[in-house]
């Protein structure tokens, strides 16, 4: 399973008219619970992106994060 199948269901009982609370808090908790594992993970699954991506013959250069820029006010 990936992160959007996982969200998708969360978010489909979410917009039912007739959604029950306790179990829609249930599966936000669990689904938090599976994406904080994915994050663990996140270097097994991105080596495994990589070899599907050769697998396929498809470039993954992956960029890096840009620096974040603090504003600086002057008095």
């Amino acid at each position: 399973e990936n992160v959007l199948e996982r969200v998708n269901v969360v978010s489909h009982v979410l917009q039912k008219k007739n959604v029950d609370l306790i179990q829609a808090a249930t599966l936000l908790e669990n689904t938090r619970n599976s994406l904080l594992l994915l994050r663990d993970q996140f270097e097994d699954i991105k080596s495994t992106a990589q070899g599907l991506a050769a697998s396929w013959g498809i470039s993954c250069h992956f960029t890096q994060k840009r620096a974040w820029l603090v504003k600086r006010h002057f008095d």
